[in-house]
């Protein structure tokens, strides 16, 4: 599944809520794990995204909202790496 929709609806999301732009802070780039869906096998690779939430806004808020614009074939999770909060999308 190619990263482009995903992120257009986040956009979308964002834009909608009046947090500006949406900012892509992870793709195939950074460190993950080996088995992640940002690089890990091929059948996986590439399908990841992680995206800084607005400021200000409970990222579990932002989640929650972007599921409900995503549906039940993306997971959304909230994950925090050395101090530092994202929104990382995945397939279910």
């Amino acid at each position: 599944e190619h990263l482009l929709w995903p992120a257009q609806l986040a956009d979308q999301l964002w834009q909608e809520q009046g947090w500006g732009d949406v900012t892509i802070t992870g793709g195939i780039d950074g460190n993950h794990l080996a088995t992640s869906y940002h690089y890990g096998a091929a059948k996986k690779r590439g399908q990841a995204l992680d995206l800084r939430p607005p400021a200000g806004v409970d990222p579990e808020l932002v989640a929650t909202l972007l599921r409900g614009k995503l549906g039940p074939g993306r997971k959304v999770l909230v994950e925090t790496s050395a101090g530092v909060t994202h929104l990382h999308l995945q397939p279910a």
